[in-house]
């Protein structure tokens, strides 16, 4: 994270606190070609340029052998998993407010997004400076989301059940819906069937 006197970077935020009941196992774990969902998304944002990265997980998947070191990413670990996104993110909130400009908020199911998409969202905010920013492929909105660190008071009051679906419905004119040509964005790997209808992308990874 940026020091007091420095200027304040675009960093992110990867979502690893839940308790994956639907996958059955932890999803930051998961295989991505040579590396873990996890590994590949630090990868990803690495690529990009975004190197302030912060991932929110729990003690159970933390002490577990197979979780990767990932030198330079902050940690905070939780001592249960949480009930949902949006409860694992407000954890993140202290960390960030005051030293981040912006954050993406990155669920650790979402590993195919390309480093592309995630740098041209860095770039349309630091030119624009929207407060939001979603990117869109086709018709639909996806992950991860950008957001300018003036939102946090509001996240914190966002609801568990609607999650940052709230913050980012409550007014579209601050929202820049970005269209990108990455199904990365859409893809949310959540169950064993989700995992099974992807074939060679799991191994190969996102581009």
């Amino acid at each position: 994270m940026a020091s007091p006197g420095d200027e304040k970077p675009t960093g992110a935020v990867i979502l690893t606190g839940g308790l994956s009941r639907r996958m059955g196992q932890p999803k930051a774990l998961l295989p991505l070609g040579k590396h873990s969902f996890l590994e590949g998304i630090v990868a990803s944002y690495r690529s990009a340029q975004i190197t302030s990265l912060l991932a929110v997980t729990h003690g159970a998947l933390k002490n577990d052998p197979r979780f990767p070191p990932l030198d330079g990413v902050d940690f905070i670990v939780l001592e249960q998993p949480t009930e949902s996104p949006l409860q694992t993110l407000w954890h993140a909130l202290d960390r960030i407010e005051g030293h981040l400009a912006a954050f993406f908020v990155h669920p650790v199911d979402h590993p195919f997004v390309r480093p592309a998409t995630l740098a041209e969202m860095a770039r349309v905010y630091a030119e624009e400076k929207p407060m939001i920013v979603q990117p869109r492929c086709g018709k639909s909105g996806g992950h991860p989301v950008l957001i300018d660190a003036s939102l946090i008071p509001e996240i914190r009051k966002a609801s568990p059940d609607q999650g940052l679906r709230e913050v980012v419905r409550a007014d579209p004119g601050r929202v820049r819906r970005l269209a990108v040509k990455d199904e990365g964005v859409l893809k949310g790997i959540n169950t064993p069937d989700d995992l099974a209808d992807l074939g060679d992308p799991l191994k190969q990874g996102p581009d």
